[in-house]
């Protein structure tokens, strides 16, 4: 019996083989594509956001004449807050960041005065101005950066402030917290549902 007789391959062959491997290398190359985002849609408030994020809270304030929170986070325990005010524009966003900053330090004080591995340090506050470009409009912000120091570590977090106007003369206020490393992906976020924004009152 003869052994069967292997032929080798053919340059059709060889060149089919040659296109696959490509095509498959050009797909293992191929950048993971980002879920396409979620919509969110209730009373009066619809915009986009990420798909790896949450709306977590959407409540009205008590005794808040109204005022309404939305609250979403993300990736790393990153946070952002809405806050609609019916029948009230041109927020200070500048008063906003100031005060939220004194709340803050208020609460920092009752963990900077514990003892032991539950002692808290605040490491100092930074303010800037800063803007972002909506509907062709120029919003200003404010961003801030801070730190703690807890058990030989230190941690750093930013906070972003804007302030946005709609037609019936109502507003909402936006605020973001996050860890520093995270700063690009909670800006994107940031920027989608700015950009997306839409708030009616209810009269």
């Amino acid at each position: 019996m003869h052994s069967p007789t292997l032929h080798p391959p053919t340059n059709n062959l060889l060149r089919a083989l040659a296109l696959l491997l490509a095509a498959a290398l050009a797909w293992l190359a191929l950048p993971a594509q980002a879920a396409p985002p979620k919509a969110y849609s209730k009373n009066g408030v619809s915009f986009q956001h990420p798909a790896t994020w949450k709306v977590m809270t959407d409540e009205i304030e008590k005794d808040g004449a109204g005022m309404r929170s939305i609250d979403l986070e993300g990736p790393g325990d990153a946070i952002i807050s809405l806050m609609f005010i019916p029948f009230l524009s041109g927020q200070n966003i500048e008063t906003l960041a100031t005060r939220a900053a004194e709340h803050r330090a208020q609460m920092d004080k009752g963990a900077a005065a514990k003892e032991g591995p539950d002692k808290i340090t605040p490491t100092g506050l930074a303010s800037s101005a800063i803007t972002r470009r909506v509907g062709g409009k120029e919003i200003k912000g404010v961003l801030q950066r801070f730190g703690y120091t807890s058990g030989g570590e230190t941690v750093q977090l930013e906070a972003r402030f804007f302030s946005m106007d709609f037609g019936d003369a109502s507003s909402a206020n936006l605020m973001t917290q996050s860890m520093a490393e995270d700063t690009k992906q909670v800006d994107s976020a940031l920027g989608l549902v700015m950009d997306t924004l839409r708030y009616r009152a209810k009269r």
